[in-house]
């Protein structure tokens, strides 16, 4: 699929929350994520980073 591509996504000031990280877990390619500003927490995060491990995730404002 066109996504399994992804290099860069910007989900700041949206909605996405911690369960929604999940869907971006097979997204092998992502280089850099931004989530700045959205319901995203710490405790959520860490399994992304664990399957994306090439991925730099920026948050700021985290929860």
């Amino acid at each position: 699929s066109e996504l399994s591509r992804l290099i860069v996504l910007n989900l700041s000031e949206t909605r996405v929350s911690d369960q929604g990280l999940s869907f971006l877990e097979g997204l092998k390619s992502l280089k850099q994520l931004r989530l700045d500003g959205t319901r995203v927490t710490s405790d959520g995060v860490a399994p992304l980073r664990l399957a994306l491990p090439g991925c730099k995730i920026a948050i700021r404002r985290i929860r």
